[in-house]
């Protein structure tokens, strides 16, 4: 019976072990792996542990201002990509992101993921 008991709450210690290791992961790529608008400033930083991650930056530039950098980025990208013989694709945050604008004129940015 003892045996049963080790080996049950070293199975879970393994499956809490992996699954922190997965969310750590995917939080860290979704702040460091994706390109920052110029002048954007983080407004808020929302992550549930197995959940939705949710960074959302601002800037005073307008919309069409921050998509059309953000088509450029893409852009120089894929043509880095073809140069260097990689698997041409959108990048990974291309599916992420979105943007909203403000009632004053402002952008907001907001890149969004489950995780793991």
């Amino acid at each position: 019976m003892r045996s049963v008991l080790v080996i049950t709450l070293a199975t879970f210690l393994l499956v809490s072990v992996v699954a922190i290791l997965l969310d750590n992961r995917c939080y860290s790529d979704l702040r460091q792996e994706k390109p920052i608008y110029p002048g954007a400033a983080l407004a808020s930083d929302t992550h549930v542990f197995l959940g939705r991650t949710q960074l959302v930056y601002e800037t005073s530039d307008s919309v069409s201002a921050v998509e059309a950098w953000y088509r450029q980025e893409i852009t120089t990208l894929l043509r880095a990509g073809v140069e260097l013989n990689m698997p041409v694709g959108a990048p990974w945050w291309t599916s992420v992101y979105s943007l909203q604008a403000g009632d004053d004129g402002s952008t907001q940015i907001v890149y969004a993921q489950m995780c793991p």
